[in-house]
């Protein structure tokens, strides 16, 4: 393959720029950004319409139900760190030629459980099969959120607030990679080591977990963690912002299972695909109540830095102080194909 060939995933910061957003005429609420999870359109009495779109993506070694679950959780997450919960969902089923019905009503059946865990209405949609179309990715789904405009998060980090993370980082990785190749980890840690990341991830309900967080005093910046983990969500939560942060890596614990498979992939567990993971910016008066309410709900969350008036993301270790620069490439994907 040749080294010149555009990167996978999703467009960078850069190319947003330059080949996305200069064709646009932003006329709603919240423009399009890079780093952004949501949009919004201002309404009439200080109502909004909160919108997110994010592709849809299923697989056999995930399992087809599993698949549709995590595909709604996926989309909803974006609109529920908004401060407004998502209520409304638009789907677009791209199916390879090949699928069965039966296969779709799988997928359909998880994704359809989870949306109404989550008291989401779809109301409408495509579903078809079509050239072209293969497995992971199979079509992209809208959620939508309606509410008050004094509801959504400010999204606004000002120096001297608190840093906090709903920490679940790694796991979806790691219980990707246990569904995908529970042979080889068997042979390499053990298959008990698998089944508890498995039984971890099939627990996460993020966007319940993040709704909850949005509806905390004093929250000012709220992002989930999919794509390049806590330290790509970082930098795109502060992409459009003149602050900087520092964390702590002390004080960010990474459960032992998902640990292991990460050190046997030779994978950072805080630059992976997270989801059910988030980062929460609070206000300084208002840290610890939020951190005592989390607690409250049996939440994994812990402050684990502050923003800065420095324009830079800097990370204190135990070797020193690391400041990071450039781009967090999430090297998961990529790893996985390699097995």
């Amino acid at each position: 393959m040749s080294t010149n060939e555009p990167p996978l995933g999703k467009f960078g910061k850069e190319r947003l720029e330059n080949y996305v957003f200069p064709y646009l005429d932003d006329r709603t609420g919240t423009g399009p950004r890079f780093g952004s999870d949501f949009n919004t359109l201002e309404l009439d009495g200080g109502k909004v319409l909160v919108v997110s779109t994010d592709p849809l993506a299923a697989s056999s070694r995930l399992g087809w139900e599993r698949s549709g679950k995590l595909a709604l959780q996926v989309i909803t997450t974006d609109v529920a760190v908004s401060g407004i919960r998502p209520s409304y969902l638009l789907t677009n089923w791209n199916l390879p030629p090949g699928t069965s019905d039966e296969t779709f009503e799988k997928i359909w059946r998880g994704f359809t459980k989870e949306a109404d865990r989550n008291d989401v209405t779809i109301i409408g949609g495509h579903t078809g099969r079509y050239e072209g179309s293969s497995f992971p990715t199979i079509g992209a789904g809208t959620a939508f959120g309606l509410g008050e405009k004094e509801e959504l998060v400010p999204n606004d980090p000002y120096p001297g607030d608190r840093i906090f993370l709903l920490n679940r980082l790694g796991l979806e990785a790691a219980a990707i990679f246990s569904f995908y190749h529970p042979d080889k980890l068997s042979d390499e840690i053990s298959s008990s080591v698998a089944t508890s990341v498995r039984r971890k991830f099939d627990q996460i309900q993020p966007t319940r977990d993040l709704s909850f967080l949005a509806s905390l005093p004093g929250v000012r910046a709220l992002h989930d963690l999919a794509e390049g983990g806590l330290l790509g969500g970082l930098q795109e939560t502060l992409s459009n912002k003149c602050p900087g942060a520092k964390i702590s890596a002390d004080r960010i614990t990474v459960d032992q299972n998902v640990r292991r498979i990460c050190r046997f992939l030779d994978l950072d567990p805080m630059r992976v695909t997270s989801i059910g993971s988030g980062i929460a910016v609070v206000s300084s008066n208002t840290a610890e109540e939020f951190d005592r309410r989390s607690e409250e709900k049996s939440l994994p969350v812990r402050e684990v830095g502050e923003i800065t008036a420095a324009e830079e993301l800097s990370i204190e270790t135990e070797e020193g102080v690391e400041i990071l620069e450039d781009p967090v490439h999430d090297e998961f994907w990529e790893r996985l194909a390699e097995f």
